[in-house]
């Protein structure tokens, strides 16, 4: 069946518009009919839906991990923050924001741009989380426009500054 538009000007030519409704009632009702004689008869058995698993399963076979469920064993520095690496971190860990950045430890090894090996804040790395989706979308749209800020490199202390990070 081939489907085109109707100018509508040239099909009604200087008639009164409403001279077409019945004509548009008639039409819909015919789509409607043919419509419903697609539609599944209710002989047919359900369709089966797989039940949803608790926890995501992902294409490379790392198990999934529940981020709230996450406690890795990072060292302690004199001030009683948490020093450590990402890679500490389990593979495949998922969960809210808060979880899933609660399983970083408080500073965060990097190597600084002078070479320095040292660590940056988790807060400073991951800043607060975003308050809908539309703000996480222009927050990465304004670091690609401006670049990302610098991060202070600490010593294990997190006092001592030693250097800066470049994200990215």
């Amino acid at each position: 069946m081939r489907v085109g538009t109707i100018n509508l000007r040239r099909f009604l030519g200087e008639q009164d518009p409403r001279r077409l409704l019945p004509l548009l009632l008639a039409g819909s009702m015919a789509c409607a009919a043919a419509l419903q004689s697609c539609a599944p008869s209710q002989k047919e058995p359900p369709i089966e839906v797989a039940p949803v698993l608790e926890e995501p399963v992902y294409s490379d076979g790392i198990p999934a991990v529940d981020a709230a469920g996450v406690d890795v064993d990072y060292p302690v520095n004199e001030y009683g923050e948490t020093y450590g690496r990402l890679d500490d971190v389990p593979e495949g860990a998922w969960g809210p924001y808060e979880d899933f950045v609660g399983m970083y430890p408080d500073l965060i090894r990097v190597e600084a741009t002078n070479g320095v090996v040292g660590y940056v804040r988790r807060g400073d790395l991951f800043g607060p989380p975003p308050e809908s989706p539309e703000d996480a979308v222009w927050s990465q749209v304004e670091n690609a426009m401006n670049g990302m800020p610098s991060l202070t490199v600490y010593d294990v202390d997190g006092r001592t500054v030693i250097g800066e990070f470049d994200i990215g």
